[in-house]
């Protein structure tokens, strides 16, 4: 007879994905309340008390988390979750780190909604000129309409080797793009860059007040596809930005301070 037979589930994970602000602690050298979750893809965390928090790449040992997601009285635990980030700076919207999280499955549970305190989670700030400055590439500082990168994590779930279940994070790309206002060739030529394979230095600082300030920094970009478009009647450049090591692990920092 016709009709499905039934499928066996072999492989148990789970998968979760969140935006949040990218604000600091309001505290210089206190780490921000995202800082945890950058050390769950692939960041570490060195703090210079009273100074500043810096999050830069490792290659191993990269930390793992554990999430509790309690929907409406239904707990759900994420063990031994890693993941990968990206972040957004758009121009009359808040400045957002997304994160997408791969993680070991654990029985779900009734249990009753917790107390929550989220004093640590500091009101997010606009992509404004009143909030944002300070970007450049490629030393060259412009007009930005919009930023994004993408930490571009691999992340495994292995249960496949008996005796072994992990969540790993085994390799990253990180990649972006950038919409800026087209550039004179006599005051930056990214069509050679592009043509050169040139690399350099991506910066842009958001937040004013010490302690809810971040910059970012990357100091081996390549830029690809320049391409024209417009905005208000002003010619932009839209480039594809491929981040690059140059020592090993400095393809992306960021700094609170």
């Amino acid at each position: 007879f016709l009709g499905h037979s039934e499928e066996i589930p072999v492989s148990r994970r789970v998968k979760l994905s969140y935006e949040v602000s990218l604000q600091g602690s309001g505290t210089a050298g206190l780490a921000p309340a995202i800082g945890p979750l950058l050390r769950g893809c692939g960041f570490a965390e060195v703090t210079d008390p009273d100074t500043s928090v810096t999050y830069n790449l490792v290659s191993e040992g990269q930390e793992s988390l554990t999430q509790y997601i309690n929907v409406d009285g239904v707990l759900h635990k994420m063990l031994c979750s890693r993941g990968t980030v990206s972040f957004s700076f758009t121009p009359k919207a808040l400045a957002k780190a997304k994160f997408d999280f791969t993680g070991l499955f654990v029985a779900v549970s009734d249990a009753a909604l917790p107390a929550t305190d989220m004093s640590k989670w500091k009101q997010g700030r606009p992509v404004t000129n009143a909030w944002t400055a300070g970007f450049s590439l490629h030393g060259f500082a412009t007009a930005m309409y919009d930023l994004s990168l993408n930490l571009g994590n691999q992340v495994v779930h292995r249960d496949d080797v008996i005796g072994v279940e992990d969540v790993l994070i085994t390799d990253r790309a990180p990649e972006g793009s950038a919409v800026i206002q087209a550039p004179r060739q006599a005051e930056k030529d990214y069509f050679l860059a592009v043509q050169e394979v040139t690399k350099g230095a991506l910066a842009l600082t958001h937040g004013t007040a010490a302690g809810l300030r971040v910059k970012v920094a990357a100091p081996g970009v390549q830029v690809k596809n320049p391409t024209y478009g417009e905005k208000n009647g002003v010619t932009t450049m839209s480039l594809a930005l491929r981040l690059t090591p140059l020592v090993g692990n400095d393809e992306l920092t960021l700094t609170f301070d």
